[in-house]
């Protein structure tokens, strides 16, 4: 869509009620992923069926808030409808804010996977065309940029690759 409606291009805006939403998640992902590093660290040294149980609930509780951001992402697209808005007007200039807002998703989404899916992660900054001089860092992911507003405004985001391939039955 990004690429169909505004040739990649985003603009940037704040946007509380999003930027609420992904700090909520972010913070609650983030008490998970502590929670089960310092369980990793129990179960190392107790090795008990109800640590390894402990682990895998804030393992679980911590993806179940990224599930909650592309969620969101998904309503933003159902209550948009951006293919809606471009037919009615090609350049209406809520379009480079909607691409901006689901590169900001995506964009935290792959920070906050990274550590389960690293090669994914990479893939979706890839199509977000986020190099790491963007980030100003060594990595193009650190939790700390997990929040809103980090895309510069104008980004223009790469063009579309599935990052998940459809596997073809012979």
């Amino acid at each position: 869509m990004a690429q169909r409606y505004t040739k990649g291009a985003a603009t940037a805006h704040k946007n509380s009620e999003y930027a609420d939403a992904v700090n909520r998640a972010v913070k609650g992902y983030t008490r998970y992923m502590e929670c089960f590093i310092i369980g990793g660290e129990a179960q190392r040294e107790n090795a008990g069926t109800e640590s390894e149980n402990e682990i895998i609930r804030m393992v679980t509780g911590a993806l179940g808030n990224i599930q909650s951001l592309a969620s969101s992402g998904n309503r933003i697209i159902e209550q948009t409808k951006p293919w809606a808005v471009a037919k009615e007007n090609p350049n209406h200039p809520d379009l480079p804010k909607f691409v901006y807002t689901w590169g900001e998703l995506l964009r935290i989404i792959a920070i906050l996977i990274s550590p389960v899916l690293p090669k994914a992660a990479h893939g979706i900054f890839d199509q977000l065309n986020w190099k790491m001089e963007l980030s100003g860092k060594e990595e193009r992911f650190s939790l700390k940029d997990a929040e809103w507003g980090k895309l510069p405004d104008g980004h223009v985001v790469g063009k579309p690759v599935p990052l998940f391939p459809r596997i073809e039955a012979s």
